[in-house]
């Protein structure tokens, strides 16, 4: 049994229960992207191994002492599970991954913030091992093939569409509601030693000419292996 934690230095959530109930969907979907996308890269970053038969707890470390409901952290941590099975800590959000989940509010005038804490056991079994493991079908390479017809390269720019044989891969976690989405590629990530990771944003994405990152965005970036997207056209 090991165990982790994520901080996150926030005040608040992005988005409590309370919130949630009030906001258009396009703003819960922005915040739960939000939270989802940096325990993912945080989760990345601290090489968290795969797990499974875990307990899970959000702790919010509030500034004051103001009443506040545990369960308002709701929308927190079910974005929080969708990150981690992003980043291939858990293979999906229930058991026997992860058999139990808490929310806590406590008070640190000093240096609040949100924990997540989970443990649990270990796995070699991880997203891409066995069910999802790299086959020889799919090429590590950025340039694919389907039948006997090459497929375009996956670079930043190309417009790509989110698919996957799915008797090969079965839909897991949050997968399934990027099913069919067309996006535009605008990063890959090589890091870890594994298959690359391809970042793609589903709003607006303009490249940029002033040096800060390559393509100017607002939506949130979200992450694929290559045997999930599709070109449609090239990019650079």
């Amino acid at each position: 049994m090991t165990e982790h934690t994520i901080r996150l230095p926030w005040l608040r959530p992005p988005m409590t229960s309370n919130d949630q109930r009030r906001a258009h969907w396009t703003a819960v979907r922005r915040a739960k992207g939000e939270v989802g996308e940096r325990v993912r890269f945080a989760a990345k970053r601290d090489h968290i191994p795969a797990l499974t038969g875990c307990r899970v707890t959000v702790t919010w470390f509030a500034p004051d002492a103001r009443r506040r409901d545990p369960d308002s952290l709701g929308p927190f941590l079910k974005a929080s599970l969708d990150g981690l099975v992003a980043a291939g800590v858990f293979v999906d959000d229930c058991a026997p991954h992860v058999l139990k989940t808490a929310m806590r509010v406590e008070v640190d005038r000093e240096a609040p913030r949100i924990e997540i804490r989970f443990a649990g056991t270990e796995t070699r079994e991880t997203p891409e091992s066995p069910s999802e493991r790299h086959t020889g079908t799919f090429p590590v390479h950025s340039e694919t093939t389907r039948g006997d017809h090459a497929m375009p390269k996956l670079a930043p720019g190309a417009t790509v569409r989110v698919e996957r044989d799915e008797t090969k891969y079965p839909s897991r976690g949050t997968w399934p509601q990027f099913r069919g989405r067309t996006g535009t590629l605008i990063e890959v990530n090589r890091a870890g030693g594994g298959l690359p990771e391809y970042g793609v944003v589903f709003g607006k994405a303009t490249p940029r000419t002033d040096g800060r990152g390559a393509y100017s965005h607002s939506d949130i970036v979200t992450w694929f292996k290559s045997y999930e997207l599709r070109v449609l056209d090239g990019g650079a």
